[in-house]
């Protein structure tokens, strides 16, 4: 099963973070495939927004993939920060329009993400965060500088 779903509906690009079962959290896996898709809509003229979302009806994205951080290396590590800076920065740099759909929890780095976009729409009830956890995590890595205007 893909971790990221792309379809293409009357010239908008959906974006799903398709793991529900862990809060749609970003492992290096995800990263690359989130990669991959921002890099062909980038160059698709025929896409006239993207809507990013999260799987299921819990979260638009808890952030960082903790238990994938517990096993990784310093190197890995460093890896995994320059994805997750990487992508934000593809979002921020696409030229179309892009949204938010925030459908639940945005935390950490899920919520970082959705600094990066044109627009937010939120659902009635959502939860916007960024938890202070103890110990060497990516948290906040990518940063706000990055913002989209």
């Amino acid at each position: 099963m893909s971790k990221v779903i792309y379809k293409v509906i009357n010239q908008i690009g959906y974006i799903t973070v398709n793991r529900p079962d862990v809060l749609n959290c970003f492992d290096y896996e995800t990263l690359y495939e989130l990669q991959e898709v921002i890099d062909a809509v980038y160059y698709d003229g025929d896409i006239r927004v993207v809507i990013f979302t999260g799987a299921g009806e819990k979260a638009f994205s808890a952030g960082a993939d903790l238990k994938e951080r517990k096993s990784l290396n310093d190197a890995e590590v460093r890896r995994n920060v320059k994805a997750i800076r990487d992508v934000f920065n593809s979002i921020a740099g696409l030229p179309q329009p892009t949204i938010a759909a925030v459908n639940g929890y945005a935390l950490g780095e899920g919520l970082n993400g959705c600094f990066h976009v044109t627009l937010q729409l939120l659902r009635k009830v959502f939860l916007w965060g960024s938890p202070k956890l103890a110990g060497p995590l990516f948290l906040g890595q990518a940063g706000h500088s990055g913002c989209r205007d």
